[in-house]
């Protein structure tokens, strides 16, 4: 499955808005995260115990791009629920692949 950019983006905002807001009540993001799970259908394998729907390894990636390793990690765990060493160590992962096919220059 694929998305056009704006989708990209709207999706990104959701998620920014609903999932990085402290304010917003856990029943809520869960709720959220239902109604993005039957927008976007399709998970990401993160590691062999993690998976992610694909808007939100999106918008992990973007966070790696603009160098910003801590907040792909506490979305991360904001979306699965992990905890932060399992969070760390597969955002590290992805940040290795990501690496590996040229999408960014840097760890």
């Amino acid at each position: 499955m694929s998305f056009d950019m704006r989708e990209n983006e709207e999706v990104s905002q959701f998620i920014k808005e609903v999932i990085f807001d402290k304010e917003v009540p856990r029943p809520l993001k869960e709720d959220g995260l239902e109604i993005l799970l039957k927008y976007a259908g399709t998970t990401i394998q993160i590691t062999p115990t993690i998976s992610v729907l694909q808007p939100v390894y999106i918008e992990i990636q973007k966070l790696l791009i603009d160098e910003k390793k801590i907040r792909a990690i506490k979305l991360l765990r904001e979306a699965t629920g992990i905890m932060l060493i399992e969070a760390k160590n597969a955002v590290d992962g992805v940040q290795r692949d990501m690496l590996q096919r040229g999408q960014i220059s840097h760890l």
